[in-house]
């Protein structure tokens, strides 16, 4: 359907505003400038097109029918309400119906930024390695590195021109998976290797595992009594526990010791680690923007002020999409595509304080 009203899209005037309720405000206030005093609205759907969860689909929807005019008596107008998106952010699409005269209206809402406090902090990156194949991760112990691709490991030696390939070790077990995802463990020169639905010691890779960190044919994270979320990280604040949840509605949420809500992050893509020793009096937070897969990416560093993000410096820019985040010791290994040359690239990112 928001296919067959996009030429009504190119006339809209897209409006900012503050919050989520706001820009739905602003959407009702436009319907009501279209119907006439005899008229009444009358809201007959609501697509939802975007990532938005469906408790906030809900309270947008009451938002919306709350702040349409409304009066006693009146011809009913159907008016659809869609929630899509854009790079930028949400689009929320009114559609008026009059039998075959149809209007659209529309408000974009862009969530707001992160303040930036004085940049007493930089983010430094480091090309590590780079191939041509898919990259999942990359663990680097003395001169011996090793790469875990979607299906094997590969090990590399450090010579004086460089990393020279060493072996390769498929994983027998490792299925494949749209958008794949893994980490390694090193310890005392063996490894173990995270995947979808299995752990791999070694080249042997065992299925339904109870420390299965990913979700079996899926690129999301099982963590015990915690619903599949992208990324997942234990802070402290003040003392007290605070959890960190990159859910499925794309979103950040922080909850307390008891799993309690205590806000949602806008601004953070899928992708964050926590830093322990961060800049501050607490941890810092390493974040992926929010741009789509298809675009170039950067990776920032945030303190949490009152449990909103404080961006602490300038973010390190990436050439395309970032496809891991994992934390390092002072900082995080990031693994990005480069958009122009479809490469893998890993690079370290450390968090210096003080600059």
């Amino acid at each position: 359907m928001l296919r067959a009203i996009l030429p009504y899209l190119l006339l809209a005037v897209f409006c900012g505003a503050q919050t989520l309720d706001d820009s739905v405000r602003v959407l009702a206030r436009k319907v009501n400038a279209r119907l006439e005093t005899a008229e009444i609205a009358r809201l007959a759907a609501v697509r939802n097109l975007s990532s938005m969860a469906g408790p906030d689909v809900s309270h947008s929807r009451a938002v919306f029918e709350r702040a349409l005019r409304r009066t006693r008596r009146g011809t009913p107008v159907d008016v659809s309400l869609t929630i899509s998106r854009d790079a930028r952010g949400l689009l929320l699409v009114a559609e008026i119906v009059r039998g075959d005269d149809r209007q659209v209206e529309m408000v974009e809402y862009a969530p707001p930024l992160s303040p930036v406090r004085s940049a007493h902090a930089v983010l430094e990156k480091r090309l590590l390695w780079e191939q041509d194949a898919a990259m999942l991760d990359v663990a680097v112990t003395g001169d011996s590195m090793l790469v875990l691709e979607p299906t094997q490991v590969v090990s590399y030696a450090r010579r004086s021109a460089g990393w020279e390939r060493v072996d390769a070790k498929p994983l027998d077990g490792a299925a494949a998976v749209r958008d794949p995802r893994g980490q390694l463990q090193v310890n005392d020169g063996e490894f173990t290797a995270y995947l979808p639905g299995v752990v791999c010691h070694g080249p042997h890779c065992e299925s339904g595992a109870k420390d299965v960190r990913f979700t079996a044919a899926r690129n999301t994270l099982q963590i015990e009594d915690w619903p599949s979320v992208f990324s997942f990280a234990q802070i402290e604040e003040r003392g007290r526990p605070l959890y960190l949840t990159a859910e499925l509605d794309r979103r950040t949420h922080l909850y307390d010791g008891a799993k309690r809500s205590m806000g949602v992050v806008d601004s953070w893509g899928d992708d964050f680690v926590a830093v322990a020793n961060g800049c501050g009096e607490g941890p810092a937070i390493l974040a992926s923007s929010t741009n789509e897969r298809d675009a170039a990416d950067s990776v920032a560093a945030f303190e949490l002020m009152d449990r909103a993000p404080v961006r602490i410096g300038d973010p390190a820019e990436f050439a395309g999409p970032v496809m891991a985040l994992w934390a390092s010791a002072g900082g995080a290994l990031a693994i990005a595509r480069d958009l122009a040359t479809g490469r893998y690239a890993a690079y370290t990112l450390t968090l210096y304080c003080g600059r």
